[in-house]
């Protein structure tokens, strides 16, 4: 007979809104607007939401290039 072991690896390890936010360092809100456009991987315990750890591991360097490209656009002409 075979035993599950009760500790999940750090790879296996959910994160809860905060975690994931803190992690990321971004606001509740743009967590929740990419879980409604998919970009966000989680699923329910509960009551609660979690977000895997090694998607958000992933997330953080193309996000620190999503904020660089952002800041280098030039600014938009004005409307006439």
């Amino acid at each position: 007979m075979t035993t599950q072991s009760s500790a999940l690896s750090s790879d296996d390890r959910r994160m809860t809104d905060k975690e994931t936010c803190d992690y990321l360092r971004i606001k509740a809100r743009q967590l929740y607007t990419w879980r409604l456009d998919g970009v966000v991987p989680y699923i329910r315990v509960g009551r609660s939401l979690r977000q895997p750890r090694n998607f958000c591991a992933r997330s953080r360097p193309a996000q620190a290039n999503a904020r660089t490209s952002a800041t280098s656009l030039p600014p938009s002409s004005p409307a006439l």
